[in-house]
Protein backbone atom coordinates (compact mmCIF):
# COMPACT_ATOMS: atom_id res chain seq x y z
CA UNK A 1 0.00 0.00 0.00
CA UNK A 2 2.79 2.37 0.85
CA UNK A 3 4.63 1.54 -2.38
CA UNK A 4 1.49 2.24 -4.38
CA UNK A 5 1.18 5.65 -2.74
CA UNK A 6 4.84 6.50 -3.41
CA UNK A 7 4.62 5.30 -7.02
CA UNK A 8 1.44 7.30 -7.56
CA UNK A 9 3.27 10.45 -6.39
CA UNK A 10 6.68 9.67 -7.90
CA UNK A 11 5.47 8.91 -11.42
CA UNK A 12 3.77 12.32 -11.93
CA UNK A 13 6.75 14.07 -10.31
CA UNK A 14 9.22 12.31 -12.61
CA UNK A 15 6.98 13.08 -15.57
CA UNK A 16 6.87 16.76 -14.57
CA UNK A 17 10.66 16.91 -14.18
CA UNK A 18 11.20 15.27 -17.60
CA UNK A 19 8.70 17.69 -19.16
CA UNK A 20 10.48 20.71 -17.62
CA UNK A 21 13.86 19.48 -18.85
CA UNK A 22 12.42 18.99 -22.36
CA UNK A 23 10.88 22.48 -22.25
CA UNK A 24 14.20 24.04 -21.25
CA UNK A 25 16.04 22.12 -23.95
CA UNK A 26 13.57 23.15 -26.66
CA UNK A 27 13.71 26.80 -25.57
CA UNK A 28 17.52 26.87 -25.63
CA UNK A 29 17.56 25.08 -29.01
CA UNK A 30 15.19 27.69 -30.42
CA UNK A 31 17.37 30.49 -29.03
CA UNK A 32 20.51 29.09 -30.67
CA UNK A 33 18.66 28.42 -33.93
CA UNK A 34 17.53 32.07 -34.06
CA UNK A 35 21.11 33.20 -33.46
CA UNK A 36 22.37 30.87 -36.21
CA UNK A 37 19.80 32.21 -38.70
CA UNK A 38 20.73 35.78 -37.79
CA UNK A 39 24.41 35.06 -38.22
CA UNK A 40 23.81 33.34 -41.54
CA UNK A 41 21.81 36.32 -42.80
CA UNK A 42 24.56 38.67 -41.66
CA UNK A 43 27.15 36.58 -43.53
CA UNK A 44 25.11 36.64 -46.74
CA UNK A 45 24.58 40.39 -46.44
CA UNK A 46 28.24 41.04 -45.76
CA UNK A 47 29.29 38.93 -48.75
CA UNK A 48 27.09 41.07 -51.02
CA UNK A 49 28.51 44.25 -49.47
CA UNK A 50 32.07 43.00 -49.96
CA UNK A 51 31.46 41.92 -53.57
CA UNK A 52 29.90 45.30 -54.39
CA UNK A 53 32.82 47.11 -52.81
CA UNK A 54 35.27 45.10 -54.94
CA UNK A 55 33.20 45.79 -58.04
CA UNK A 56 33.14 49.53 -57.34
CA UNK A 57 36.92 49.52 -56.96
CA UNK A 58 37.19 47.84 -60.36
CA UNK A 59 34.79 50.35 -61.91
CA UNK A 60 37.00 53.25 -60.84
CA UNK A 61 39.32 52.44 -63.75
CA UNK A 62 36.41 52.02 -66.21
CA UNK A 63 37.99 49.55 -68.60
CA UNK A 64 35.64 49.24 -71.57
CA UNK A 65 36.40 45.59 -72.32
CA UNK A 66 35.52 44.50 -68.79
CA UNK A 67 32.14 46.27 -68.64
CA UNK A 68 30.06 43.28 -69.83
CA UNK A 69 31.63 41.14 -67.12
CA UNK A 70 30.87 43.84 -64.53
CA UNK A 71 27.29 44.02 -65.81
CA UNK A 72 26.91 40.28 -65.26
CA UNK A 73 28.23 40.67 -61.71
CA UNK A 74 25.74 43.45 -60.99
CA UNK A 75 22.88 41.30 -62.30
CA UNK A 76 23.93 38.49 -59.97
CA UNK A 77 24.16 40.87 -57.02
CA UNK A 78 20.72 42.28 -57.87
CA UNK A 79 19.29 38.80 -57.72
CA UNK A 80 20.83 38.29 -54.26
CA UNK A 81 19.91 41.75 -52.96
CA UNK A 82 16.21 41.47 -53.72
CA UNK A 83 15.89 38.80 -51.00
CA UNK A 84 18.16 40.05 -48.23
CA UNK A 85 18.15 43.85 -48.50
CA UNK A 86 15.58 46.60 -48.79
CA UNK A 87 14.48 48.74 -51.70
CA UNK A 88 17.22 51.33 -51.08
CA UNK A 89 20.11 48.95 -51.76
CA UNK A 90 18.21 47.31 -54.62
CA UNK A 91 17.62 50.75 -56.18
CA UNK A 92 21.31 51.60 -55.86
CA UNK A 93 22.32 48.44 -57.70
CA UNK A 94 19.59 48.95 -60.31
CA UNK A 95 20.97 52.46 -61.01
CA UNK A 96 24.47 51.05 -61.28
CA UNK A 97 23.24 48.39 -63.71
CA UNK A 98 21.55 51.04 -65.87
CA UNK A 99 24.69 53.18 -65.87
CA UNK A 100 26.87 50.24 -66.94
CA UNK A 101 24.40 49.25 -69.67
CA UNK A 102 24.20 52.81 -71.00
CA UNK A 103 28.00 53.11 -70.92
CA UNK A 104 28.34 49.91 -72.95
CA UNK A 105 25.87 51.37 -75.46
CA UNK A 106 27.77 54.68 -75.44
CA UNK A 107 31.02 52.98 -76.45
CA UNK A 108 29.26 50.69 -78.93
CA UNK A 109 27.48 53.55 -80.71
CA UNK A 110 30.64 55.68 -80.68
CA UNK A 111 32.63 52.83 -82.26
CA UNK A 112 29.96 52.26 -84.92
CA UNK A 113 29.89 55.96 -85.77
CA UNK A 114 33.68 56.10 -85.91
CA UNK A 115 33.76 53.10 -88.27
CA UNK A 116 31.03 54.62 -90.45
CA UNK A 117 28.53 51.83 -89.76
CA UNK A 118 26.10 54.30 -88.21
CA UNK A 119 25.30 57.89 -89.09
CA UNK A 120 26.96 60.35 -86.76
CA UNK A 121 24.46 61.83 -84.36
CA UNK A 122 25.83 63.86 -81.46
CA UNK A 123 22.45 63.88 -79.70
CA UNK A 124 22.55 60.09 -79.40
CA UNK A 125 26.12 60.23 -78.09
CA UNK A 126 25.21 62.92 -75.54
CA UNK A 127 22.18 60.91 -74.39
CA UNK A 128 24.21 57.76 -73.66
CA UNK A 129 27.01 59.83 -72.18
CA UNK A 130 24.65 61.53 -69.73
CA UNK A 131 22.67 58.38 -68.90
CA UNK A 132 25.63 56.09 -68.49
CA UNK A 133 29.18 57.23 -68.83
CA UNK A 134 28.95 60.37 -66.67
CA UNK A 135 27.09 58.51 -63.93
CA UNK A 136 29.48 55.57 -64.07
CA UNK A 137 32.48 57.92 -63.81
CA UNK A 138 31.16 59.58 -60.65
CA UNK A 139 29.05 56.95 -58.83
CA UNK A 140 31.81 54.53 -57.75
CA UNK A 141 33.97 57.38 -56.43
CA UNK A 142 30.96 58.82 -54.60
CA UNK A 143 30.07 55.47 -53.03
CA UNK A 144 33.66 54.88 -51.91
CA UNK A 145 34.12 58.44 -50.58
CA UNK A 146 34.33 59.58 -46.97
CA UNK A 147 31.01 61.44 -47.15
CA UNK A 148 28.81 59.38 -44.83
CA UNK A 149 25.58 60.73 -46.33
CA UNK A 150 26.34 59.34 -49.80
CA UNK A 151 28.85 56.53 -49.45
CA UNK A 152 28.30 52.78 -49.46
CA UNK A 153 28.07 52.58 -45.68
CA UNK A 154 25.07 54.92 -45.80
CA UNK A 155 23.13 52.26 -47.70
CA UNK A 156 24.43 49.17 -45.89
CA UNK A 157 24.86 50.33 -42.29
CA UNK A 158 21.33 49.57 -41.09
CA UNK A 159 21.56 46.04 -42.49
CA UNK A 160 25.03 45.20 -41.17
CA UNK A 161 25.06 46.97 -37.80
CA UNK A 162 22.89 45.12 -35.33
CA UNK A 163 23.29 44.82 -31.58
CA UNK A 164 22.09 41.21 -31.77
CA UNK A 165 25.38 40.25 -33.49
CA UNK A 166 27.43 41.84 -30.71
CA UNK A 167 25.84 39.88 -27.88
CA UNK A 168 27.30 36.59 -26.75
CA UNK A 169 25.42 33.45 -27.65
Amino acid sequence: MCTEFISSIALPAVTLIVALVALYYSYSSRHYAEKAVGLSLFQRRYNVYYELKLLLNQLLTLEVNSLPERLSKIKYLLWEVQYIYGADVYGLLENLKKAISATILYYSVADEMADGRQKEDLDVIRKYKLEGYDILRSLPAELLSDDSSKNLNHYFHKYLDDDAFKKAL
